[in-house]
């Protein structure tokens, strides 16, 4: 078994948590330190994704625990990942960690998009 998908869904998530985290703390005083660092971490995830070839394989490992990471930050309340998110335990919280996915999940359809049209115009 090729173990490179999952240590490279690995580092992709741990790239997006340390990226909201670090602006998110650079940007304190800031109003809009949230959606700066949300932009960031897609922005710095969508990068890292292309520049190191990550393959759709990672995707899953990548977004399991993104989703693992999102549970426990609610849980225990830091809300480092998503600000005021509902309880675990509701409809409400599945909502949003499926919207979560789907975000998280961007970048990497970003680029195979991407690259299909760079792959057809060159």
């Amino acid at each position: 078994m090729n173990s490179r998908p999952a240590i490279l869904g690995a580092i992709h998530a741990v790239i997006w948590v340390a990226t909201l985290v670090v602006v998110t703390r650079v940007f304190g005083g800031s109003d809009s330190r949230a959606a700066y660092a949300l932009l960031c971490a897609w922005w710095l995830t969508l990068y890292v994704a292309l520049l190191i070839g990550t393959p759709w394989r990672a995707v899953p490992v990548y977004l399991a625990v993104m989703l693992v990471a999102f549970v426990v930050d609610t849980a225990i309340g830091s809300n480092a990942l998503y600000h005021d998110p509902p309880p675990v335990a509701t409809l409400s919280f599945v909502t949003v960690a499926a919207l979560q996915v789907a975000l998280w999940g961007s970048p990497f359809a970003v680029n195979w998009v991407a690259t299909r049209i760079r792959g057809q115009v060159g």
